[in-house]
């Protein structure tokens, strides 16, 4: 888990640095969005490969195992 903290970090100053921008150092929001989105391809992923389902409940959405990990 480290190591992913440690990529993002980097991919994100690089793009800033990459553009010129300074300082090039990483908002938490910044990061925050990030991860989201990486989180959301990964689980569109495991959706379509039918390995988990996404729902909705009355307050929240949830996400259920299909196969044993």
């Amino acid at each position: 888990m480290e190591q992913i903290v440690l990529d993002v970090l980097e991919g994100l100053t690089n793009k800033k640095r990459i553009a010129g921008q300074s300082p090039d150092f990483v908002l938490d929001n910044e990061f925050k969005a990030e991860i989201t989105q990486i989180i959301k391809e990964v689980l569109r992923k495991l959706w379509k490969e039918k390995r988990i389902k996404l729902g909705r409940t009355i307050n929240n959405n949830f996400i259920e195992l299909l196969e044993k990990v």
